[in-house]
């Protein structure tokens, strides 16, 4: 398991923060992977000096205050009592985040509240929220985490203090796998927005070839080879997300296109696609099209992804020309 000394970025995020002067609404910032809740706890740690800090909601802890779950509701914001009929949460009770960052520290020297993924509040569960950040009480903290900037109500941002955590590049993505033993991989082999602890995951999966896997069978759709269908069959085969897939398409597909904008030499798992021409045009209007089918899926995840990917297929054998 990867601990927090492992991941020199995050020794580097925690010691620019001071603590002698932070504000009592925290927001921390990074892609998903980067070590977003290795670095909260640490803060947590030095705010309340608590060892062993979990973010798990079922481990209830007095003076920490955890909601990482997928979806968020006012009620867990501030409660409210709307019949005879009150909700229960099976972990906390009635217990909400405002009546927790209200009340005295236990057994440490401060409270802190802490929000996983906090892109996915709505708008109306922010303002209630704003509330407790225009006045914070005493020896009390909020931490916010989110993968995309600017996705909060701005002045949320203008009430905190924003941590930012840079993604790395695949230089210091190899480095860093070389530091925790892990050497034998590479990478080029995943996705470029993958971040150092996705990477990771895969690994300890054992979905490593995942991505190979994904474009060695495109490289020989592009020979045709093998039927379409047959291809097609393949990639549904792959035990990944018809999302991820997606994904895996845009990725490739802005790979090549790079290549050729910035003139750059196609290596390693894409060495063989560099023999191919395309149209530009054709390529990014390829892209926006599977980036569409994406936010179809999100909304319909029972569309078909076998027509999706027939499409998808399709267009490819167009778009490259040998």
């Amino acid at each position: 398991m990867i601990k927090f000394e492992d991941c020199s970025w995050l020794e580097d995020v925690l010691s620019n923060i001071n603590f002698n002067n932070l504000s009592h609404s925290i927001i921390i910032n990074g892609p998903s992977g980067i070590g977003k809740k290795l670095l909260t706890k640490k803060i947590i740690t030095r705010l309340t000096n608590l060892d062993n800090v979990s973010l798990n909601e079922e481990d209830v802890q007095p003076d920490i205050f955890v909601l990482n779950r997928d979806k968020i509701l006012i009620n867990q914001i501030s409660y409210r009592v709307k019949s005879s009929q009150q909700p229960w949460d099976q972990h906390k009770g009635k217990r909400d985040l405002l009546s927790f960052i209200n009340m005295s520290p236990v057994n440490s020297k401060s409270k802190v509240a802490v929000i996983i993924d906090a892109d996915k509040i709505s708008e109306t569960i922010q303002d209630v929220l704003l509330k407790t950040l225009e006045e914070p009480p005493k020896d009390s903290y909020i931490i916010l985490t989110t993968s995309r900037p600017n996705v909060l109500l701005e002045t949320i941002y203008s009430r905190s203090q924003y941590i930012n955590i840079n993604p790395l590049n695949n230089s210091q993505k190899d480095v860093w796998l070389n530091s925790i033993g892990l050497s034998e991989y590479n990478s080029y082999d995943f996705p470029s927005y993958y971040s150092p602890l996705q990477i990771y995951n895969e690994i300890a999966e054992n979905n490593q070839s995942n991505f190979k896997e994904f474009i060695n069978i495109l490289s020989r759709h592009f020979t045709r080879s093998e039927s379409q269908k047959n291809i097609i069959k393949e990639i549904m085969d792959l035990d990944i997300d018809p999302i991820v897939k997606l994904n895996f398409f845009v990725e490739f597909l802005k790979i090549i296109l790079e290549s050729k904008l910035k003139n750059v030499t196609l290596s390693g798992v894409y060495k063989t696609f560099a023999s191919y021409t395309f149209s530009n045009l054709k390529i990014s209007n390829l892209i926006s099209e599977i980036n569409d089918m994406r936010q179809s899926l999100y909304l319909v995840p029972q569309i078909n992804e076998g027509h999706m990917l027939n499409a998808i297929m399709s267009e490819l054998l167009i778009s490259f020309k040998k």
